[in-house]
C-alpha cells in the first residue's frame, strides 16, 4: 500500500469519526430537557473582534492550501516509462522506447484471433518500467484465446526487452454484447 493511500484512509477515518461525533452531539443537544432554543455565540463573537483573528484565519487558510497541494502531489499518476537499454553485448549502444514497444504490443494483441481490442500503458512502478496490456475478449469461448494471444505477445516483448521491463496483462471479458463463438 502506498504511503499516500494509508494517509488517505487515516484522514478519512478521522473525518468520519468527527462527523459521527457531531451527529451524536446534535441528537443529544436537541433531546436535552433544558433546551431553550438559544445558541450562545459570545465567545466566538468576542474572538472575532480581536486583531489576531484575521491573521489566525489567514494562517489556517495557508495551511489548508499547502496541505491540499501536498495531497494533489501525492496522488499524481506514475511516471511515464522512458528508454531502456536492450540486452546484448554492448548494452549502452542500443535502447528502446518502452511506450513505443507497448503500443506495438497492444496493436499486435488486438489483431490476434479471439481478441476484440487491446490497449497498453507504459509507466514506472517501484522503479521498474512496466507495460500493462489490457485485452478485451468475447464472453463465449474468448478467454482461452485471449490468454493464449496474451502469452504469445508477452513472450515476444520479453525476448525483445529482456528483464529490464515488467509486463502485466489484464484480460477483460465483454459480456454486454453478443458475439459469435471464437474458433
Amino acid at each position: 500500500m502506498r504511503r499516500s493511500d494509508l494517509l488517505d484512509r487515516m484522514v478519512l477515518g478521522a473525518v468520519g469519526a468527527v462527523l459521527v461525533a457531531v451527529a451524536v452531539l446534535t441528537l443529544r443537544w436537541t433531546q436535552a430537557p433544558d433546551f431553550s432554543g438559544e445558541l450562545l455565540t459570545s465567545p466566538i463573537s468576542a474572538a472575532a473582534q480581536h486583531d489576531w483573528w484575521k491573521f489566525a484565519c489567514a494562517a489556517a487558510g495557508v495551511v489548508l492550501v499547502v496541505l491540499g497541494v501536498r495531497w494533489l502531489a501525492a496522488h499524481r499518476g506514475p511516471a511515464k516509462a522512458g528508454r531502456v537499454a536492450l540486452p546484448g553485448d554492448d548494452e549502452a549502444a542500443l535502447s528502446a522506447e518502452v511506450a513505443s514497444v507497448a503500443e506495438v504490443a497492444a496493436s499486435v494483441l488486438g489483431d490476434m484471433p479471439g481478441v476484440q481490442g487491446a490497449k497498453a500503458r507504459a509507466v514506472v512502478e517501484n522503479g521498474l518500467p512496466t507495460i500493462t496490456l489490457t485485452a478485451t475478449v468475447a464472453a463465449r469461448c474468448g478467454l482461452a484465446a485471449g490468454v493464449g494471444a496474451a502469452d504469445e505477445v508477452v513472450r515476444t516483448v520479453g525476448l525483445m526487452l529482456g528483464d529490464t521491463v515488467a509486463v502485466r496483462t489484464l484480460i477483460r471479458v465483454d459480456t454486454k454484447r453478443r458475439h459469435p463463438p471464437v474458433r
